[in-house]
């Protein structure tokens, strides 16, 4: 049985370990000295209660760091600007967020406690299309232990969000993986990203779909940036041009130039006026371009650069080319029609007045003997007149109102046929030579033009060849077309037979071709040459329908060209009636005149060769006569062109009152009253003022024959 001291002693231990145990650590147990294990309990449970003392204190001094630490991290986390959380996979997969803070409720619009609670309320607003590949995500850091860090589309509020996660993952030891992380949003910073995108894939395409050329440089000159319109444009790559400049590209004549519009526009007003220029390709090529050139600035407003819209203009100057030449042919077309009606008006006049003077000269002739002192004055005048005769009918060839007889024919025969009168006129030094296309087309021509066109032409290589050369002649069939046409102002598509005369003299320049076909032009010296022979060549190319042009450079030759167009088919032509001899007549004929001087000198040569002859001066006289039925007529010999009526109404009129009569016009010019483009209407008789007495009366004889 325990003594009452021990009873009491062991009383005291409990009262300090039970005051312990309420927190107070301030009781001691002293040792008793009656009993060494009673001590050695006392020293174990101060010891016991002095360590706990210790601990509870450091403990005490952790937990209020511990407290201020927590206090500072959820003040640092409140300032975050994303959700800083706690997220959780178990090793069967299963998901959840220990913790998430208050940042929820802004970016998701969720409570912390709720996501806590069931972390399927944040992971269900994962965009179904980013489930999968953030499933992976997950799986792909846990394996790896590597940080997670993607960007995802949530669906807030029915709106798509973008946030960027950042969590890193640590192992646990029952494990499970814990990730901290944080979330923020980037949605703003996507859409600008987008735009950005889109603005770019918007250039882009723009730049490389433009037709334009497009080429940006830096301020010294260096190629930065060019579409593929500018590569193709200069035949080099993209990285070809990046090691060039600008200057490289354009030929030095330009430099200059193009360094004052730099200086005195683009730097000035920041752009500058659209210009031309040249360029160079890669295969050393030059080309015209039209561009534009506009400043790049920096952020500072420092000039940084500069870009340019080219374009290649190498068609539209060609066009241009093109439209100068025929505006330069339309101007020459209207100049040879004016200078035409012109010369026509002119020799109709001048053949009323040598048809005066010719036909007085040949009556005088008549009554001279051989021996007469007047004889040979007579003959001057009438050598005179001739002479001025053959220059009116130059002049109506290339009015194209000369009467001619055109016939089918093949015109590598008549060139043959002309071949010996072509080499007499051009001489021993030069080398004809003749290339006839087979089988050749047949043309509608009067053969004594064909033939007056050969010699004008070759006179003219003669003269142009003075120390010798070669005349070629060659024919063949060709066909014009559309695109042909557009080029040569006038020209008509169809199909021609081809006349080419060529020399290899000394050529002209083309001031000279400007005015070759105008009638009286000429480069040969005073006495050598009338500037007819050519004016004639074009007259009467164009009065059968075709068409001439000349092709010409000093010190290398002449071309002429001529296209004649074909007929259809070979007509049967007609026996040429023989030649009948001059011979007197005794019937009458009615002479309508409204020129005095020309009816007069008309009469007398009727008279003369035997008719007798009613002279009036208007239409409306010679229908007054025609009604009188006592007035025999066998003949109307009409003039074509006067006041009141036309020789062809007159004659129309005449014949309906006194049916199977003649008619005989004459005129000093053809008119499309009786003519079309020269050619007479069937059954249409004329006589060319002037004219010879043996000429008027071999076409009466014609007409009515011996009365």
């Amino acid at each position: 049985m325990a003594e009452p001291f021990e009873t009491d002693y062991v009383g005291r231990m409990a009262e300090v370990v039970m005051k312990a145990t309420r927190g107070d650590y301030s009781g001691r147990i002293d040792f008793c000295g009656r009993s060494d294990e009673l001590d050695s309990l006392a020293d174990a449970i101060n010891r016991l209660i002095g360590d706990v003392r210790e601990r509870v204190t450091e403990w005490r001094g952790r937990e209020n760091a511990f407290r201020e630490i927590s206090g500072k991290y959820k003040r640092f986390q409140s300032s975050i600007p994303g959700m800083v959380y706690l997220s959780t996979v178990r090793s069967d997969g299963s998901h959840s967020f220990p913790y998430v803070n208050d940042a929820s409720r802004q970016l998701f619009d969720l409570e912390p406690e709720a996501v806590v609670r069931d972390g399927a309320l944040l992971t269900d607003l994962i965009h179904p299309d980013d489930r999968e590949r953030h499933a992976d995500a997950l799986r792909r850091s846990a394996a790896t232990l590597h940080p997670l860090r993607e960007e995802l589309r949530y669906i807030v509020r029915g709106e798509v969000r973008w946030y960027e996660c950042i969590a890193s993952p640590e192992p646990q030891l029952n494990g499970d993986i814990l990730w901290d992380g944080i979330m923020l949003e980037i949605t703003e910073r996507k859409r600008a990203e987008e735009a950005l995108r889109d603005s770019e894939a918007k250039y882009r395409r723009l730049h490389e779909t433009m037709t334009d050329a497009f080429v940006r440089i830096d301020m010294t000159g260096n190629i930065q940036e060019a579409n593929r319109a500018y590569q193709t444009l200069l035949g080099y790559s993209e990285e070809e041009l990046l090691q060039r400049t600008y200057g490289d590209l354009t030929p030095e004549k330009w430099h200059a130039r193009e360094a004052g519009i730099m200086a005195e526009q683009v730097l000035v007003r920041g752009h500058s006026q659209v210009y031309e220029k040249e360029y160079r390709r890669k295969d050393g090529s030059i080309f015209p371009v039209e561009l534009r050139t506009f400043l790049l600035r920096d952020d500072a407003g420092q000039p940084v650069g500069m870009w340019a819209i080219v374009r290649d203009i190498t068609e539209r100057k060609r066009a241009e080319g093109e439209r100068e030449k025929l505006e330069s042919q339309l101007i020459q077309a209207q100049k040879m029609e004016s200078v035409g009606r012109l010369a026509g008006g002119v020799a109709h006049d001048f053949n009323n007045m040598l048809s005066v003077i010719l036909g007085y000269a040949e009556l005088m002739k008549t009554k001279l003997s051989d021996g007469d002192p007047f004889l040979k004055d007579v003959l001057a005048i009438e050598k005179a007149a001739t002479h001025s005769r053959d220059i009116t009918r130059q002049l109506l060839a290339f009015s194209r109102k000369q009467i001619i007889a055109p016939q089918i024919m093949d015109l590598n025969d008549l060139v043959v046929s002309s071949r010996n009168t072509l080499a007499r006129l051009i001489g021993e030094d030069i080398d004809l030579k003749f290339f006839p296309g087979e089988p050749l087309w047949r043309i509608n021509f009067d053969p004594a033009q064909v033939e007056q066109i050969l010699v004008n032409l070759a006179v003219n290589a003669r003269d142009a060849m003075p120390d010798g050369g070669k005349l070629t002649i060659e024919t063949q069939n060709c066909s014009l077309d559309e695109a042909y046409c557009l080029k040569h102002l006038g020209f008509k598509p169809g199909e021609y037979v081809f006349l080419g005369v060529s020399d290899d003299g000394m050529g002209m320049n083309r001031e000279v071709q400007a005015h070759l076909f105008e009638p009286f032009f000429t480069t040969k010296e005073v006495g050598k040459g009338t500037g007819l022979g050519l004016a004639t060549v074009y007259g009467m190319v164009k009065q059968n329908g075709g068409f001439i042009i000349c092709y010409s450079e000093p010190g290398h030759g002449t071309t002429f060209k001529i296209y004649i167009p074909r007929v259809a088919a070979a007509e049967e032509q007609a026996e040429t009636p023989p030649e009948l001899p001059v011979a007197h007549g005794n019937g009458r004929i009615l002479l309508v005149e409204d020129d005095e001087m020309v009816r007069e000198i008309t009469q007398d040569i009727l008279e003369e060769i035997g008719y007798t002859v009613l002279a009036v001066d208007s239409p409306q006289k010679a229908l007054a006569l025609c009604d009188d039925a006592a007035n025999v007529v066998d003949l109307l010999l009409t003039d074509v062109v006067m006041p009141e009526m036309s020789g062809k109404e007159l004659g129309k009129r005449i014949a309906a009152a006194r049916p199977g009569i003649k008619v005989l016009f004459m005129s000093g010019y053809t008119s499309n009253v009786i003519a079309h483009r020269g050619v007479l209407e069937k059954g249409v008789h004329f006589i060319q003022k002037p004219f010879r007495i043996t000429d008027l009366s071999r076409k009466i004889h014609e007409l009515i024959g011996e009365r």
